[in-house]
């Protein structure tokens, strides 16, 4: 899968870090340091656990254009491509705070 990011999205440690939480999910890496039991990603109406969700591996390309944060609210807005579409998605984290924060929540939201 390629990335693409932004100049914007490493301008802060927490802005990095949910970029950084974000390729290691898509990626299929170990997520432990910051998933846990109770982390859920939110799709439409569904809420699933983050440790049983895989991403498509229809998505080839993954461009992030926005990296935002502030307390314990992020958000991330770029565009996933398939070989046949672009999909334009928004995600929203709520994490704890503290030296080694953990995801509560994920919000996805994409057309």
């Amino acid at each position: 899968m390629k990335w693409q990011f932004s100049d914007s999205c490493g301008n802060s440690p927490k802005n990095q870090m949910l970029v950084d939480w974000m390729k290691k999910f898509v990626d299929g890496k170990d997520c432990s340091d910051f998933i846990k039991e109770y982390s859920v990603i939110q799709i439409g109406n569904k809420e699933l656990p983050m440790e049983k969700y895989k991403f498509p591996d229809t998505i080839e390309k993954i461009q992030i254009e926005t990296a935002i944060s502030h307390g314990k609210s992020g958000a991330i807005r770029g565009q996933a491509m398939t070989q046949n579409s672009t999909i334009n998605f928004a995600l929203f984290f709520e994490f704890t705070l503290g030296k080694r924060p953990r995801l509560i929540k994920t919000t996805c939201i994409y057309q």
